[in-house]
């Protein structure tokens, strides 16, 4: 598979990532930092942003590449300690809110399942659209993807 671009941000558009099906390769990096009293919880599979405080939080749709923090490998509530992927590949299933499915800068996407090529859709914020919905609800679609993150060389 070929990297897809890097990207400046998560549009308001925005997806929620609800889980992490399995993380690759054998040279994947997780550290622990504590979930912000922002945050009631942070679950496994979540885009994690900083709160400014030295802890993470559930990622915000518009967050910038300065403050995401990599993804949750594990859930615990606020003040207990959360396993965050910073370096490595994990597949996914994404929640997308609308037919746009994007994430932030030095988060490289892979295109597997019902995600599209970038340039099928007009929103150029965007790697690619879904082609599938739930049945019941055209406007929520669930997918996978491998998703891979380089975020070494930013602190939490």
């Amino acid at each position: 598979m070929t990297a897809r671009p890097n990207l400046s941000s998560i549009p308001a558009a925005g997806i929620t990532v609800d889980g992490i099906v399995d993380v690759l390769g054998g040279k994947s990096i997780v550290v622990g930092r504590i979930v912000s009293a922002t945050n009631a919880d942070a679950l496994k599979g979540q885009a994690l942003e900083r709160d400014g405080a030295g802890k993470v939080k559930t990622a915000a749709a518009n967050v910038t590449a300065a403050n995401f923090a990599g993804v949750a490998v594990s859930s615990a509530v606020a003040g207990d300690t959360i396993s965050v992927l910073r370096q490595g590949i994990a597949r996914m299933v994404v929640h997308a809110s609308s037919s746009v499915i994007a994430v932030g800068d030095q988060v490289a996407v892979y295109a597997i399942g019902e995600v599209c090529k970038l340039g099928d859709n007009s929103n150029t914020n965007a790697i690619g659209y879904v082609a599938a919905s739930d049945g019941a609800n055209p406007a929520l679609v669930d997918t996978f993807v491998d998703v891979e993150i380089n975020k070494l060389g930013a602190l939490v």
